[in-house]
């Protein structure tokens, strides 16, 4: 499946450069790569979760449709988007 998605996210044109970290050990790793080529049905999992929490979804209720078994796997998403959100206040500052 995450091949035919790769195929169809290069044909779709999702061709620019992006940069991956990911961890050897406990060292960051970190290489360039066309975005079709990262594209992958985790990726689709994780925009879900964060949309859901997003638009209000209570974490609970997002780690029964993902299976998430435990709240510390959970609470990476829910931070980004509490700093989502608290970037998101401070376009209101001096409106107030």
């Amino acid at each position: 499946m995450n091949e035919n998605l790769k195929v169809i996210a290069k044909m779709l044109g999702f061709t620019r450069e992006v940069e991956v970290m990911q961890y050897c050990g406990k060292r960051p790793v970190y290489r360039t790569a066309p975005l079709y080529e990262m594209i992958g049905t985790h990726a689709a999992r994780r925009t879900f979760v964060v949309h859901a929490l997003e638009e209000g979804m209570s974490p609970e209720m997002v780690m029964t449709f993902t299976c998430h078994t435990d709240y510390n796997t959970m609470k990476p998403y829910v931070d980004i988007v509490d700093s989502m959100k608290a970037s998101s206040m401070t376009k209101f500052d001096g409106l107030i």
